[in-house]
């Protein structure tokens, strides 16, 4: 009766363990799933603040005139030029 109880335990178990198995990676599955959406999170956090800080009226500004030359009325533009090396003085 028990070699016939411990067939029975032993089958059963075979029978579970590719469940448990699956289980398992499922589990890290999801622990990698939630660790890679915890830093998309930030990121688009990250993104956002920089969304938000494009659509301000004085980065639009500082783009507009650095980026593209644009200027507005009244103001002028001093670019320097530097000399290149071993060029004489005049």
């Amino acid at each position: 009766m028990r070699k016939l109880l411990l067939l029975i335990a032993i089958a059963g178990l075979a029978a579970l363990y590719p469940g448990y198995v699956r289980l398992r990676q499922y589990r890290r599955e999801a622990e990698r799933l939630e660790s890679r959406a915890a830093e998309l999170r930030g990121e688009n956090a990250d993104l956002q603040s920089e969304v938000d800080r494009m659509h301000s009226q004085d980065v639009s500004t500082e783009h507009a005139a650095r980026e593209l030359g644009m200027v507005r009325n009244g103001e002028v533009i001093y670019e320097v030029v530097e000399k290149p090396e071993g060029e004489a003085d005049e």
